[in-house]
């Protein structure tokens, strides 16, 4: 799938945003090392083979997208299947949504979500949910602008040695 819009900003050029393949993994790699750093998160365990297999195999786990401006990628975003309980419907979870900051103000976000949005609501999902930084600002003011509603919760997350001592 491509969505295309003219950039805006300082620079000029086309965006286009399409499901990432499995040749695009050196740039998912990368990319998805550049979020990790920028959040204070390791990144060794960030690797092609992972993501292959992970994304690409024959079960993939989640769902890539490649936003790029005349050809040259400078976005990404990964999403995997949800559940509501509480409304008994079927999402989407938006784990990572990048830009370079090159490429940045310039529409490639938006792009990205309209991408993610298309392509849930041609597979019946009725939402898609993520998660910020906190002290993002930026971030929350773009989502706020797209109509997206901010939630009072905390995000637990068990990590590997968290969860094999949970699980016993």
């Amino acid at each position: 799938m491509t969505t295309g819009a003219p950039g805006t900003g300082t620079g000029k050029g086309t965006i286009a945003v399409r499901r990432a393949v499995a040749a695009d993994v050196p740039t998912l790699v990368r990319f998805s090392r550049a979020l990790s750093r920028h959040e204070g998160d390791p990144t060794r365990h960030i690797t092609a083979e992972r993501l292959l297999a992970d994304g690409f195999g024959s079960r993939p786990e989640f769902r890539a997208w490649l936003a790029e401006i005349d050809g040259r990628p400078v976005g990404y975003s990964f999403d995997n299947d949800a559940y509501s309980s509480v409304y008994c419907e079927r999402g989407i979870y938006l784990m990572d949504i990048f830009v370079l900051a090159r490429a940045r103000r310039r529409g490639v976000a938006r792009a990205l979500l309209v991408a993610v949005a298309r392509a849930a609501r041609r597979r019946s999902r009725t939402f898609m949910w993520w998660s910020s930084n906190e002290k993002n600002a930026g971030a929350h003011a773009f989502y706020a602008g797209i109509g997206a509603r901010e939630y009072g919760v905390r995000e637990h997350v068990l990590g590997t040695a968290a969860l094999a001592a949970l699980a016993g």
